[in-house]
């Protein structure tokens, strides 16, 4: 009982420590185990109805098996609770409307099986990105970890080079999920911040799940890019997006698509003849598309990658570093990386009227200047940061403040 008592003090520490790396009001940790439910406040009280839905959400991460991440819990819909849940539990989740906060949750596996969850929740609605899950991710590896100390103390036969993560399951479900069509692309504007004019849109996948469940990238991206699977996701991206920029350049030839693409693919020797197909399929010209480099995946053979770069630009397209500085990329991969732009990511917005980040910003932009980069600047909520971001030198931008990321039949009555 000591034991326990020691490890629940232990895990909840970690639970919050999680909280304050990522800037939450609460941590927690939930266990199939005899340490049953194990919270840890880090600043900022939360209201009771916020930890209550916080616990139906952490039992459908250990219904799905994967990471759960709602932004907006006001937006959490009555059919995404009847898809996951059922009984009480949906009736909980349905009832989000009257909650306000954002929430993350990420299951813990050992042994290939989903023991608990590690969660944190806020009552501010905010962004949360395959930054925080990777985060997040390493922060459960230490509770495994943990958990299997335990498990061996109790049970010397116990194998220790056991692997305590094995996602094969999920990741079986996601390449279910992609085979049957429920990988899609939703869209978020892309403004010229001297006009204000939508000059393009981001392609953004979501897990459209038949049961009407709408999955976040960060819930099943970061396991998608710890195997092949990553490469099959974003080439259906890139066939639904091209369709559709075909379609929006009908009545606006100049309009651009921008596609997120991982590094992996720079070593495939393919990866430029299958995009040429998918963008003559479409009847795109690769001059209005943008390949954005995600930061989560370094190429291996990092010449190779830099040749792949200098015939995707030869062939018309367009590359930019994606979340510069946040990944693998740094400045010295602008010198070695022939790219054409960089996004900033949306921490940069967050920060900006700071001394700092407006000083980085404008250096990062007087930068990309010299050398003909453009800058887009991601994140932005709010008119006054719009003005700050141009005045500092960025050229684009995205954010809440024009739109959310939407379905491909919602653009439209956007634009117009």
């Amino acid at each position: 009982m000591g034991s326990d008592a020691a490890l629940g003090r232990l895990l909840s520490r970690v639970a919050g420590v999680a909280a304050l790396a990522l800037g939450f009001a609460d941590g927690g940790v939930s266990l199939a185990h005899p340490v049953a439910s194990l919270q840890r406040r880090s600043g900022r009280p939360t209201h009771e109805s916020l930890r209550r839905l916080s616990e139906e959400l952490d039992l459908q991460v250990v219904d799905r098996g994967l990471p759960r991440v709602v932004e907006d819990l006001t937006e959490l819909s009555a059919s995404e609770a009847d898809g996951a849940t059922t009984g009480s539990r949906s009736t909980a989740v349905a009832n989000a409307t009257t909650v306000r906060g954002a929430y993350v949750g990420i299951p813990l596996r050992s042994g290939g099986e989903v023991v608990g969850v590690l969660s944190l929740r806020d009552p501010t609605p905010r962004s949360i990105g395959r930054r925080e899950i990777r985060i997040l991710v390493e922060f459960g590896r230490l509770v495994v970890d943990q958990l299997g100390d335990r498990d061996r103390e109790s049970d010397p036969d116990v194998d220790s080079d056991q692997p305590v993560d094995q996602p094969d399951a999920a990741v079986a479900e996601i390449r279910a999920g992609l085979a049957d069509g429920e990988m899609v692309p939703w869209y978020q504007p892309v403004v010229a911040l001297d006009s204000q004019q939508i000059i393009g849109v981001e392609a953004l996948v979501r897990w459209h799940r038949g049961s009407g469940v709408i999955e976040q990238p960060a819930t099943f991206l970061p396991l998608a890019e710890r195997s092949d699977l990553i490469i099959d996701i974003d080439r259906e991206i890139l066939r639904r997006a091209f369709q559709d920029l075909a379609g929006w350049q009908r009545t606006n030839p100049a309009f651009r698509v921008s596609v997120n693409l991982s590094g992996r693919h720079l070593d495939r020797v393919e990866m430029l003849a299958e995009l040429d197909l998918l963008a003559h399929r479409a009847g795109v010209s690769p001059d209005t598309v943008d390949l954005e480099l995600t930061e989560t995946a370094r190429p291996h053979d990092l010449e190779v990658g830099a040749v792949a770069l200098a015939r995707l630009r030869e062939r018309g397209y367009s590359v930019w570093f994606d979340d510069f500085g946040s990944g693998w990329s740094a400045l010295q991969d602008l010198i070695r990386f022939p790219v054409d732009g960089i996004k900033l990511d949306r921490t940069f917005a967050e920060q900006l009227g700071s001394p700092v980040a407006d000083a980085v910003v404008g250096a990062l932009a007087a930068a990309a200047a010299q050398v003909g980069l453009k800058i887009t600047i991601e994140g932005i909520q709010e008119s006054d940061q719009a003005a700050r971001a141009l005045a500092l030198g960025c050229q684009f931008a995205q954010g809440y403040l024009w739109s959310r990321p939407l379905p491909a039949d919602r653009v439209r009555a956007l634009l117009s």
